[in-house]
């Protein structure tokens, strides 16, 4: 490869940095001529950035959306099979626990959650409580 084939796969993030910089300068430079204001000048260069992906945000934000959905559902079947198999088995959750690790692991489906993930996971989860709780309490006092 040449020298210079090597420094563009080598640096290709801050090259396609700069070209969008360059390009969100070049449309800002040519929105504020036209525009009264500074949030008319925002206005613009939205409109040309939502041209210039053609939808492609609004399509990945629709497919994230969807494939949590789709986990959220699978998640909330498993707690279901979970309770079922706790009554089942007379109210022994960590059996049900072995029990559930167990056919996963079987089926070859094995994860390893860190210590950092599990805190990331209780402190969002701990945000959304206080939101809803003190949403709840801000309701109520209306």
């Amino acid at each position: 490869m040449s020298p210079l084939g090597q420094v563009l796969a080598d640096n290709w993030p801050w090259l396609l940095g700069a070209l969008l910089t360059a390009m969100l300068a070049y449309w800002w430079w040519d929105e504020r001529e036209d525009a009264e204001s500074a949030g008319e000048t925002v206005d613009g260069i939205t409109d040309r950035m939502e041209s210039v992906t053609g939808g492609a945000l609004s399509g990945f934000r629709a497919l994230v959306v969807g494939l949590v959905g789709i986990g959220g559902t699978v998640a909330i079947e498993f707690m279901h099979l979970a309770s079922d198999l706790n009554g089942l088995l007379g109210g022994v959750p960590f059996l049900v626990g072995y029990l559930l690790y167990g056919l996963l692991s079987w089926a070859g489906i094995e994860f390893g959650l860190a210590t950092d993930t599990l805190g990331f996971a209780f402190l969002l989860i701990l945000v959304i409580a206080l939101m809803v709780w003190y949403g709840n309490r801000e309701a109520d006092s209306a």
